[in-house]
């Protein structure tokens, strides 16, 4: 696998820890997605038993514990950066920003409510905690904060229908970020759903050129295409020579030298490459192996891109 899991040098929690608070985040944003295919925020912070509160701060966003009778929580977020309106009008140049903010505050609710999942770190309880470990613990459960825009509801059917252009209506109506999108796919493995995405490669495309992350990645045996090794700053047209940047999908097929990243040009995979159309903006790009690779036995003998 290039790139399809998080990986940090330290984590407080265990994987199981975490597959567990995965599945806790999963029944919030289930809880809270709606028919047109995106999920509710204000009935989010409802499931988290949270104000959501609009004033002038310092910061975009930040949690606070309440004791005053209400609400459990109390998530605040900065008026003079964000517009209350753009929730309720489902529309806004920084709404995608403003859901990701939200997820991202009430994700670290988890790291103070550990007991309620039935998790203790290192046989502490959270008395005990000191705030080095509060701080790990956070950002462990921020990798989290996709789940709470992008329930497994949202992928259903992909399994039999993965286009590109089913991948960028599901994006647009879910209402995040191509970013908070690929990071989402990327927990697959993380939370032990069914992942419909095997075989392929999901990024972004800036003005025709390749984006190096956020980047998911998961093909059989290590092997992936040979560019997406060096695809930082890419030219698409330098791998895909008919590609043209525009309002329509782009969508080829055809065969592509591939190998670990020590060991290219070995096999040949047989791919469907498709870049989502955009009117200039970035762009969702997939690769999906449609065959089964053909491995050659005389390691000497590359297969190259011809020339």
């Amino acid at each position: 696998m290039l790139s399809g899991s998080f990986e940090k040098s330290k984590e407080m929690l265990t994987k199981s820890q975490l597959k567990k608070l995965a599945a806790v985040c999963l029944s919030y944003s289930k809880s809270a997605y709606t028919s047109n295919g995106s999920v509710d925020i204000r009935r989010l912070c409802e499931a988290f038993d949270a104000d959501l509160v609009f004033r002038p701060l310092l910061v975009e966003g930040k949690i606070g514990q309440r004791s005053d009778g209400g609400k459990t929580w109390t998530v605040l977020i900065d008026s003079e950066t964000y517009d209350a309106g753009n929730l309720d009008s489902g529309e806004g140049r920084n709404l995608f920003r403003l859901n990701n903010t939200i997820a991202h505050e009430l994700v670290h609710t988890l790291g103070f409510r550990l007991s309620d999942f039935q998790i203790s770190v290192s046989g502490k309880d959270a008395s005990q905690l000191s705030k080095d470990d509060i701080e790990e613990i956070e950002a462990d459960t921020e990798q989290l904060s996709p789940l709470l825009l992008i329930p497994t509801d949202a992928f259903e059917g992909f399994e039999n229908d993965c286009t590109i252009q089913r991948l960028a209506d599901v994006r647009r109506r879910l209402k995040v970020s191509l970013g908070v999108f690929i990071n989402r796919i990327k927990l697959f493995d993380r939370t032990g759903e069914f992942n419909p995405f095997r075989k392929s490669a999901i990024g972004i495309v800036r003005k025709g050129r390749f984006v190096d992350e956020p980047f998911y990645s998961d093909f059989e045996d290590g092997s992936v295409p040979d560019f997406l090794h060096e695809r930082a700053s890419m030219a698409v047209e330098n791998v895909f020579r008919d590609y043209s940047n525009s309002e329509e999908d782009f969508v080829t097929e055809c065969t592509l030298p591939a190998g670990t990243f020590h060991s290219r040009g070995v096999d040949a995979m047989p791919v469907r490459f498709s870049v989502e159309g955009t009117s200039g903006g970035d762009a969702i790009f997939m690769i999906q192996q449609t065959e089964a690779l053909e491995r050659y036995v005389d390691t000497n003998r590359k297969f190259t891109l011809e020339n």
